[in-house]
């Protein structure tokens, strides 16, 4: 294939996969954002709901900010055309030196322009003379392994005072496709060492460690010393720190290498004249293996390029790998941003589910009760009427002091206050009961204000609604054996008993006519036995039992008003009830948008784990 052919498939391959990393990236910032959307759609009227729904949304929010930012640092500083490797570790653990190695073994561009410049060998001037740091600055080396472009970045080390080159170790963490974590000092990873690895290597960084075996020329003299560099204890030592560095870092390490630096360095240096410390040691070491290329491979440097080797040939897979790893990292970290968030909101709506469902059960306790109450004390009410009127008109027959006109108007005025005075004692005893069961609510509601009270069902101007019973007194005087004439009764007004029913038709619609009725019918059984009898005790006999049969006929026909009046109590009930139904809907489907959206998250995690290596 040309040249520009293959360049042109590069750039093609390179710019598809960067179109569906993107399209990865903003699948997960969808997920969210519908969420975010959602929460803040959810109703609820609620305090705590509303709290819980503030949070999570902003919580939400915040993510997608974060990640969007994320994934846009990531994008806009990942190298797309080749691999990049960013050499990490411990100061004076030997990562300048196997670079130095990996630039004399890829006769890097720079260094052949500083020999020409100088005029001389230049090999060892990156590596350390043992002062520690002596990495002090970012540096980038672009390379080529079989003519296959990488670039290697050289980091300052994590210990002593890296805090001044945090900024150049965030770079490079950024552009790196994988991070070689260089292991020194013969000796497995303490804690200090690997919490520190741990924040500064990024959730969805690829990890390789490379174990660098320390040691000079004077580790070398004896011929069973230079059989093998993997000794019992180099094996030991491996297992160490890929046990330890699996522990930290999970998914994210790759595996280890291990080496000897110093000794693949001098086996193809060609060191500066100023680097005599460097020219003795590899003056030694090719004297004590014979030949560079036997103690290259004792070095065992050839595990590192072959594996660099075959990395650049698969730098797509290696980035679309690492990105594969920050977006579950990511997604990880909103997963468990909203798990935080709603623990947090937690115990507040725990006792708001609690309050509503217990509130939801003392409403319809309450109303029940009301309602029976109404019943008993509207009966309570008629027969305490009823029971006086009985009362007193015994009373007026019996009273020898009135004259004949007088009883007339007295028995007149007993008949003619009942109506009024029992839809007085119905008033008092709705308002009366509906108030003690809003009091009762409103004690329990505490918080919740937006739960609405039963309307109060209040009984006005009973007088003016209900009209007057008039009373003829002929037929009493008659009943009485007064002279005037024979048994008759009385006559009741007709509008009376129809404006009593008209009144209580917006309690219990179709009432109207079994009110009236009712009322009039007391007069109707008076005017027909209570004078009846000539003599008086007769006349109070009677009385007393058609009184009786009126008030218990009166009872049964105001079981429809108390049953239109209880009607009322259930809708209010029902009103109150329905409110926190909504509620703890609405909380319910707060929850549900959390439930789903994680369920989603997770799905994502897996699906982009699913995916076979490089592939996205």
């Amino acid at each position: 294939m040309p040249i520009f052919a293959l360049a042109k498939s590069i750039g093609t391959m390179n710019e598809n996969a960067r179109a569906r990393v993107e399209r990865e990236y903003r699948r997960i910032v969808a997920e969210l954002q519908q969420a975010a959307t959602d929460m803040r759609g959810a109703s609820g009227r609620d305090a705590v709901l509303a709290q819980t729904r503030d949070a999570l949304a902003s919580t939400m929010e915040r993510l997608i900010s974060g990640y969007n930012t994320q994934a846009e640092q990531t994008i806009g500083s990942t190298v797309w055309d080749q691999l990049v490797i960013a050499f990490f570790g411990e100061t004076n653990a030997g990562k300048s030196t196997i670079i130095e190695t990996m630039r004399i073994l890829t006769n890097e561009e720079t260094r052949e322009m500083e020999r020409v410049r100088t005029g001389s060998a230049q090999d060892g001037m990156i590596v350390g003379d043992g002062s520690a740091d002596f990495t002090k600055v970012y540096c980038e080396y672009h390379l080529k392994i079989n003519g296959k472009p990488f670039t290697l970045i050289d980091v300052p080390g994590i210990e002593g005072r890296e805090e001044n080159y945090s900024e150049d170790i965030k770079r490079a963490l950024d552009k790196a496709h994988c991070i070689f974590y260089v292991q020194g000092h013969n000796k497995q990873p303490d804690t200090a060492t690997a919490e520190k690895i741990k924040r500064y290597l990024k959730d969805w960084v690829s990890v390789y460690s490379i174990y660098n075996i320390r040691g000079g020329a004077g580790d070398y003299d004896e011929p069973e010393e230079r059989e093998t560099l993997m000794t019992e204890k180099t094996v030991k030592t491996e297992a160490l720190i890929t046990g330890t560095f699996s522990d930290i870092l999970g998914e994210r390490y790759k595996g280890n290498i291990s080496l000897q630096g110093l000794l693949a360095m001098c086996s193809v240096a060609d060191f500066a004249e100023s680097r005599n410390d460097l020219l003795r040691t590899q003056a030694k070491l090719r004297k004590l293996f014979g030949d560079s290329n036997t103690l290259f491979r004792f070095s065992r440097m050839f595990a590192l390029t072959e594996l660099i080797d075959n990395m650049a040939d698969h730098f797509l897979e290696e980035i679309v790998e690492a990105n594969k790893q920050k977006m579950i990292s990511l997604a990880r970290t909103a997963y468990h941003g909203i798990a935080e968030e709603l623990q947090r909101q937690q115990e507040a709506t725990r006792r708001t589910r609690l309050l509503l469902h217990t509130l939801q059960g003392d409403i319809r306790a309450a109303a029940t009760k009301t309602q029976t109450a109404i019943e008993r004390d509207i009966k309570q009410v008629n027969d305490k009427e009823y029971n006086a009127l009985k009362d007193k008109v015994c009373a007026t027959i019996d009273n020898k002091m009135l004259n004949d006109a007088q009883r007339k108007f007295a028995i007149e005025q007993l008949e003619m206050v009942i109506p009024g005075h029992i839809e007085n004692g119905i008033n008092e005893v709705v308002e009366r009961n509906i108030s003690e069961m809003n009091d009762y609510i409103n004690t329990r509601k505490q918080q919740i204000d937006y739960i609405p009270l039963a309307e109060q069902l209040n009984i006005a101007d009973p007088q003016k609604r209900l009209g007057s019973f008039f009373v003829s007194t002929k037929r009493i005087e008659e009943a009485l054996n007064l002279g005037i004439g024979d048994v008759g009764g009385f006559a009741v007004s007709v509008a009376g008993g129809a404006s009593i029913g008209s009144f209580f038709t917006f309690i219990a619609p179709g009432v109207a006519t079994a009110v009236g009725a009712m009322l009039g019918g007391l007069s109707h059984i008076a005017r027909k036995t209570i004078f009846g009898d000539e003599r008086r005790s007769k006349a109070k006999q009677v009385a007393r039992r058609q009184i009786e049969k009126a008030r218990i006929d009166s009872n049964i026909r105001l079981r429809n008003l108390t049953k239109g009046i209880n009607e009322r109590i259930a809708e209010n009930r029902d009103r109150m009830t329905e409110a926190i139904e909504h509620e703890m809907n609405n909380l319910q489907t707060i929850e549900r948008i959390i439930e789903d959206t994680q369920r989603a998250i997770t799905k994502f995690i897996e699906d982009i784990k699913s995916k076979e290596y490089g592939t996205i």
